[in-house]
């Protein structure tokens, strides 16, 4: 069972971001027309290896997909995974997410001769050392890029960021950065990749004159203090002139920190001063949007 969480994107066929409602009511569409829709899981690899028996999976993107394909896992595994059998068949059972595998003398097991281990590594960026070259998702994998890496980016999309500083620059200020790398496996506890490639995405839009745009989960508010903190760490203030958008599902601070001792995800969205690059990062809200995610 594939499970989510606060930070897992949802996306249809195109590629284009959903809500977890829109996401549901796609697949229930294609029900209800009698389709089997079909979805793409992904997730980083775990810091800790995980137990071949442990069937935890935790989402960080779902896409759905509009070409039928035939189920496959694609994961990490090493010799804990693997368990021979003394009276074949089968030869042996490879047991990963609570699954078992049956290998057996018909089944194919090719060699990787490609020489270094290579990994692929994604999530939302946590932390940045620039001067280590280093970037620390918030699942614990490292992404380190020796100087001359390419940073991938999409023609004049001002959305992704073609340096370690201004990733780090985006992060202080609040903003949701999200990276993709591909390159040698150099550490599995934490799972570190040295990239040959890198791209790195701020998901919630860009910088417009001296204001930045910030979006992202609340993960606690302090409504004595007039301010609340995102789910990077970053602390938002407000101000008598923030502007609380209407359109909202919650119109106070207040409101926000029952919502969140109630148990509800509260993401909030907005244009901000920077205060302080911390860390903590520290903006003042000049505008404000809290909806609850249901």
């Amino acid at each position: 069972m594939v499970g989510i969480g606060a930070s897992t994107r949802f996306r249809d066929e195109d590629g284009t971001d959903l809500t977890l409602d829109a996401f549901v009511a796609h697949l229930e569409a294609a029900l209800a027309a009698g389709a089997q829709p079909f979805a793409r899981a992904k997730r980083p690899a775990p810091s800790e290896p995980q137990p071949p028996g442990d069937a935890t999976f935790e989402a960080t993107e779902l896409e759905l997909r509009d070409v039928l394909e035939s189920p496959k896992i694609e994961i990490n595994v090493d010799a804990d995974n693997l368990e021979q059998n003394t009276a074949p068949p089968p030869e042996a059972w490879l047991r990963i997410l609570g699954l078992e595998i049956e290998i057996r003398a018909t089944t194919q097991v090719r060699e990787d001769d490609s020489g270094d281990d290579e990994g692929e590594i994604e999530g939302v960026v946590a932390s940045v050392n620039v001067a280590e070259g280093r970037a620390t998702l918030q699942s614990g994998a490292v992404i380190l890029i020796p100087d001359g890496t390419p940073f991938e980016h999409e023609g004049d999309d001002d959305e992704h960021l073609t340096s370690l500083q201004a990733v780090a620059q985006a992060v202080a200020a609040g903003q949701t950065v999200k990276a993709e790398a591909e390159g040698a496996v150099q550490a599995t506890n934490p799972l570190t990749v040295v990239a040959r490639e890198v791209e790195f995405e701020v998901e919630d839009g860009g910088n417009h004159g001296d204001a930045i745009e910030y979006g992202n989960f609340v993960q606690s508010a302090d409504v004595g203090a007039g301010q609340f903190t995102l789910a990077t760490g970053t602390i938002v203030k407000l101000i008598d002139g923030t502007v609380i958008s209407p359109l909202g599902d919650l119109l106070s601070l207040q409101a926000v920190s029952d919502a969140l001792v109630a148990g509800k995800i509260v993401r909030a969205e907005g244009q901000a001063a920077v205060e302080s690059s911390g860390p903590p990062a520290t903006l003042v809200a000049a505008t404000v949007k809290w909806e609850v995610d249901n």
